[in-house]
């Protein structure tokens, strides 16, 4: 028989499960959690003779685990969007004008700028105004623009966004299936028409430090891609090398990503536990060369670390979690 600690964690990840695939209604789930609260409420402060106590065990045993079940798919539904009453999904009506907020700085692709924008606002064809959130993945046709919308600029756009649309064929990567697990449904194509600063957040206003930092590594990430172009001429070959050392896997091509899926080595695209300890262990390595307190090589190491994770694109959740 599993650990009860083993077994209460593969409740939790049940949870989660659902709420990720969307496998349980939630009414459902609130009806389930609803009664096993009462249930172990009633049977711990309920004295029951031993030998009833014995058979109802087993089911107390169920309703602990359905709790759990409920806590990990609540937990998770924390930050799904779809669960919010004020989702853009939810709201969003043909000729709406939308506000929103970069999240994320300009990633180049062959024909457009991809960014990830937060939606704030809903302005109806009537004039009102409605509050809304959700994420959606705008690519802003490459122009002659005078310059490009920055992490924190807030936009303007008159461009209705759409949903994401799954792949038909089996065995090609699903790119939107990608995409939902992070929460984004939505996408939207721009020209130079269709949206306009709201209102620009210019480099020398206050900024936090993570927004700082991240403009930092994007900009070390461009000139990486450039030195790359100058070293290997061969596209395939300097997308999958700019993709080992960033993680980001917008260039590579389709078949290449489904050729790793295939023979099981996905995983050397992606950053790990073990790619972690790795590098920390080869920072601790190099820092007691120095003859460096362990306190200090701790720490340093730590820093040295996360800065990785940080360069490997902070919202990849794995590696952030794993760290």
């Amino acid at each position: 028989m599993l650990p009860s600690t083993l077994r209460l964690l593969i409740a939790l990840i049940a949870g989660i499960l659902m709420e990720t695939y969307s496998v349980v209604p939630l009414s459902i789930l609130y009806a389930v959690c609803t009664i096993a609260l009462l249930w172990t409420i009633l049977f711990v402060s309920t004295r029951i003779p031993i030998k009833p106590s014995m058979y109802l065990m087993p089911v107390h045993g169920c309703m602990i685990y359905a709790l759990w079940m409920c806590t990990g798919y609540f937990a998770s539904a924390l930050h799904d969007p779809r669960l919010r009453h004020d989702w853009i999904a939810y709201h969003l009506q043909p000729g709406d004008q939308w506000i929103g907020i970069c999240r994320s700085s300009a990633v180049e692709k062959t024909a457009s700028f991809q960014y990830l924008i937060e939606a704030r606002y809903l302005i109806h064809p009537s004039g009102s105004i409605q509050k809304c959130s959700g994420k959606v993945l705008a690519y802003l046709h490459k122009a002659a623009y005078a310059s490009l919308p920055r992490m924190g600029d807030m936009l303007l756009i008159s461009r209705t966004p759409e949903r994401l649309s799954h792949h038909a064929n089996p065995g090609t990567p699903d790119f939107a299936n990608y995409l939902e697990h992070q929460h984004i449904y939505h996408q939207v194509f721009l020209d130079s028409t269709s949206w306009k600063w709201y209102r620009h957040v210019s480099h020398e206003q206050s900024l936090n430090f993570r927004t700082r930092l991240e403009n930092l590594f994007n900009q070390l990430k461009t000139s990486f891609r450039n030195k790359l172009q100058f070293f290997l001429p061969d596209q395939h070959i300097r997308a999958l090398a700019y993709a080992l050392i960033t993680g980001d896997r917008n260039d590579l091509n389709p078949d290449m990503i489904q050729a790793f899926r295939s023979t099981g080595t996905i995983h050397i695209l992606a950053i790990s536990g073990l790619h972690i300890g790795i590098l920390f262990g080869v920072c601790m390595f190099i820092l007691r060369l120095f003859r460096l307190s362990s306190l200090i090589s701790l720490l340093v190491a730590l820093v040295c670390t996360w800065m990785f994770v940080f360069f490997r694109e902070w919202h990849h959740r794995p590696a952030e979690r794993l760290s």
